[in-house]
C-alpha cells in the first residue's frame, strides 16, 4: 500500500518535543487520521494518511478564480474530507510563491504570474489507471 503523509507541526528551539497520540480514526475509505498533541511545545499535529490505491479518492487543486478562498471554504465547496493549504503566498493579492496550477482533475492550468523556481518543492498528484501517483520534487536550492 502506498501512503502519502501530510504533517504540520509547530516548534521552538528551547522546547523538547514529545508528542502523544490523542486519537485516531478512519473516517472515509482510503483516509486515516491521527491527532497528536505536544503540550511542551505546544502543538496540535494533524496527521493524514491517504491510501493512494483507494478508488474513492479524488484530488482537486484550486483554479486561479479561487484565489483568496480559505482552505476551509474550498473544502466546503467541494464537500472534501481533507483539504490542505499547499503553499505559502503573499497576502497582498493572494499571489502564490512558486508555481500554482489547478483547475479540476484533467485540465490542469498554471496560474498567471506564477512560475516554477529552484527554492520551492512541488507536490504532484496524478491518476495512473486505478491508482493515484504522488511525487514530491524537492527544491534544488539549499534553503
Amino acid at each position: 500500500m502506498r501512503f502519502l503523509a501530510v504533517f504540520l507541526a509547530l516548534s521552538t528551539a528551547s522546547a523538547v518535543a514529545a508528542p502523544q497520540k490523542d486519537s485516531e480514526s478512519d473516517p472515509h475509505p482510503g483516509i486515516h487520521y491521527e491527532l497528536w498533541i505536544d503540550a511542551a511545545v505546544p502543538a496540535r499535529i494533524h496527521l493524514v494518511r491517504l491510501n493512494l490505491s483507494a478508488q474513492e479518492l479524488v484530488f482537486y487543486a484550486t483554479k486561479e478564480a479561487d484565489r483568496g478562498i480559505t482552505t476551509k471554504a474550498y473544502a466546503a465547496r467541494r464537500s472534501a474530507q481533507v483539504a490542505i493549504n499547499g503553499d505559502g503566498f503573499a497576502v497582498a493579492g493572494y499571489r502564490p510563491r512558486g508555481l500554482a496550477a489547478g483547475d479540476g482533475i484533467i485540465d490542469v492550468k498554471a496560474w498567471s504570474s506564477t512560475a516554477d523556481d529552484t527554492a520551492s518543492a512541488v507536490l504532484h498528484l496524478r491518476r495512473d489507471g486505478e491508482h493515484t501517483v504522488a511525487t514530491i520534487e524537492p527544491p534544488q536550492d539549499d534553503v
